[in-house]
């Protein structure tokens, strides 16, 4: 099943109907999405697919010879090298709209060294008459990137993100409105993971199945993540783990993980630059020079959250078979804190999601985070928003009754823009609103109240 990517689409499709030459770098982290991407695209044009392999050049060599000849490129009776198997491929593209697609291009450099330096002189002797578009996919291309450029080949640049909770909703359609949002945590948004769920089957049993089982398909999936970024992980487990399960300050990671901060702050930017974690500073503060105080980290990854806060700690329980215990005992019943930043993450994509609608209350150009100072504790976290005249604040709340008046009046107390601009409030709720909040924002014009049930 392809999910989303519309934008993503639209834009490769605009660059193959050019009729011009056009190389993409596509990057995303592993299961994101790249190669069903490549796949929908490819639907009922002229293509070329190769994947490196990591293994040998010679190897890939004959590998991409063989495809070439599977595809209809090349005539596997005649004996031609993998050079003249490119070759036609360029030659193909000079009178017909061609599609020419690499993946795991992040070990051509390694496994595949000839191709980019092969393909780049065809592409230059041909550039004026080729219509040929060239996507590198991988889970991170800046060696193809900085060769096309030296060769003075243009690459445009797509980073895939986590597919939002709105274009997950297909599959989560027999599960109630907690549940999807759960889901939709324990999934990161992954389309990978998305194709595991069962909608057959119970949330619980969802969970199981995932995580819990003895063979379950996710249960070494954060350990398999950090094995592919790094060659010896065991420090990038601690320092997450610690994040995930409530250290969210500089100083609480180093004293969780036992170590000194100058030494811990060298993984975290580690982690930082592989976008395994992500630094949350007040936007009221992201101008300034120093926000130590007030800056914290969270896993920018939901799914790796869920693995660390109630899988990590039990992998030998779950391998012994006590998974159904651990869920009973000690996962289900903590979902509720673990939900409130997943939930917050959807109100933040909900927010750029009313803007694109023109639906929002003014087209904002900036929009982050907001906490106490001292307090950046997940119910203290608020979602603000801004332009050069109006300022909105917002709040997510993740609460098991309807929000009253009381909670939207605290809201307008605490927070607003003192300068000039126009203040408005926005308010999500999980289980919505009593009637007095209602009536209360139905007479105000700067409060919006939207409930879980209406984020679609």
């Amino acid at each position: 099943m392809f999910l989303g990517r519309q934008g993503e689409l639209a834009f490769l499709e605009k660059l193959y109907n050019s009729n011009e030459l056009h190389c993409v770098c596509l990057n995303g982290a592993a299961g994101i999405g790249k190669t069903a991407l490549l796949q929908e695209l490819g639907k009922r044009r002229s293509k070329a697919y190769f994947c490196v392999r990591s293994c040998t050049e010679n190897a890939n060599k004959a590998a991409f010879l063989a495809e070439m000849a599977v595809q209809g490129i090349v005539d596997s009776k005649v004996c031609m090298s993998w050079q003249d198997a490119l070759n036609a491929i360029i030659k193909k593209a000079c009178g017909e709209k061609m599609l020419l697609m690499i993946d795991d291009a992040q070990e051509l450099t390694s496994s595949f060294a000839s191709f980019l330096p092969a393909l780049m002189q065809g592409l230059q002797a041909e550039e004026k008459r080729l219509r040929l578009l060239v996507v590198f996919c991988g889970r991170e291309t800046n060696a193809v990137s900085d060769g096309l450029q030296k060769s003075g080949l243009k690459a445009e640049q797509v980073q895939l993100q986590p597919l939002s909770y709105e274009e997950c909703l297909e599959c989560f359609t027999p599960f109630s409105n907690d549940e999807k949002v759960l889901l939709y945590g324990v999934t990161g948004g992954a389309p990978r993971y998305l194709q595991y769920i069962d909608a057959s089957k119970s949330f619980k049993e969802n969970l199981y199945q995932l995580f819990y089982a003895p063979s379950a398909c996710m249960v070494k999936e954060g350990e398999n993540i950090l094995a592919r970024t790094f060659r010896q992980p065991h420090i990038y487990h601690a320092v997450l783990c610690s994040v995930a399960c409530g250290s969210v300050h500089m100083k609480d990671i180093a004293e969780a993980v036992g170590m000194s901060v100058n030494k811990v702050s060298k993984y975290v930017n580690v982690l930082l630059q592989q976008g395994l974690l992500q630094k949350l500073v007040p936007i009221n503060e992201v101008a300034l020079a120093k926000q130590h105080k007030n800056t914290c980290y969270v896993l920018t990854d939901t799914m790796l959250s869920f693995w660390y806060q109630f899988v990590y700690p039990y992998l030998g329980s779950i391998a012994m078979g006590a998974g159904k215990l651990l869920l009973r005992t000690k996962v289900l019943a903590a979902l509720e804190t673990y939900a409130r930043l997943v939930f917050l993450n959807i109100c933040y994509q909900h927010c750029f999601l009313l803007r694109e609608r023109k639906n929002f209350a003014f087209d904002f150009t900036a929009a982050g985070f907001l906490w106490p100072k001292g307090d950046s504790s997940l119910e203290q976290l608020r979602l603000a928003a801004y332009d050069k005249n109006n300022a909105c604040f917002m709040q997510s709340l993740w609460t098991k009754g309807k929000v009253d008046i009381d909670v939207i009046k605290m809201l307008q107390a605490n927070y607003a823009d003192d300068s000039g601009k126009n203040n408005y409030y926005l308010l999500f709720s999980r289980r919505g609103f009593t009637d007095r909040a209602l009536s209360y924002a139905a007479k105000t014009q700067n409060i919006r109240l939207i409930s879980l049930f209406y984020l679609r």
